[in-house]
């Protein structure tokens, strides 16, 4: 007798799935994308959550359970404390005009006539010349 009802429930099983094609094709991709993104991102996020110690694994434990059953969770942001304070990161000085200039005149001088005009020499790939000036004229 069990055996007929383990055949039926595979049966309505397999009724569901031929019923719902579509959404299993589409659910199965969904699925392990997320697995193969949350999953290094949980990794990263207790690794560098994590205080920092000299041994093998790098980092000590973030949960952690004592004898009566009660967890504890220790989360250290010293990490991005020091990505915030060093300099490499965050540069303490501000950024002059001259500095500015400087950098504005590169870009001036990249973005010359020349090469605007060897992009206008690419090929149209099917667009008319009439799409390119209205989108000229929308842009101007």
């Amino acid at each position: 007798m069990n055996a007929g009802k383990h055949d039926s429930f595979i049966n309505s099983i397999m009724r569901r799935l031929q019923e719902n094609w579509r959404t299993v094709v589409i659910i199965i991709p969904f699925i392990w994308l997320l697995m193969f993104f949350l999953f290094p991102f949980f990794i990263v996020a207790k690794i560098s959550l994590a205080e920092i110690k000299i041994a093998s694994p790098p980092f000590t434990k973030m949960v952690d359970w004592s004898d009566g059953g009660i967890m504890t969770v220790r989360i250290v942001f010293d990490n991005f404390l020091y990505i915030i304070n060093d300099s490499l990161y965050v540069d303490i000085m501000p950024v002059k005009t001259k500095d500015y200039r400087a950098f504005l005149g590169a870009l001036k001088s990249y973005y010359s006539q020349r090469f605007h005009d060897s992009i206008a020499k690419l090929p149209s790939w099917g667009v008319s010349n009439a799409q390119i000036d209205s989108l000229k004229l929308y842009y101007q």
